[in-house]
């Protein structure tokens, strides 16, 4: 599954196409309690070329920005599963 997501941050539209190796990587890092750098490092690696270099400058400029940006995107590309227990 690898599809374009676009996200406005302020004024600026910035692209991202995230990757099933890119999102397992994610959430290995994840896993291994390294939060801040596995969601720098996921952005760095899914986004579009137009947009590295405002996206470098956003994230350097606003702490936090980097989870802010990842989990947006994550509520659009991860899927919406309906999961319940059966008893």
């Amino acid at each position: 599954m690898s599809k374009t997501i676009v996200l406005t941050i302020g004024t600026q539209d910035l692209s991202f196409t995230p990757t099933e190796a890119a999102y397992n990587d994610y959430m290995n890092e994840l896993a291994q309690g390294e939060i801040a750098s596995s969601a720098h490092n996921f952005l760095v690696m899914i986004v579009d070329d137009e947009s590295k270099e405002p996206l470098r400058h956003l994230t350097k400029a606003n702490p936090g920005a980097a989870l802010q940006i990842v989990g947006e995107l994550l509520k659009e590309y991860t899927p919406k599963l309906q999961i319940k227990v059966k008893k």
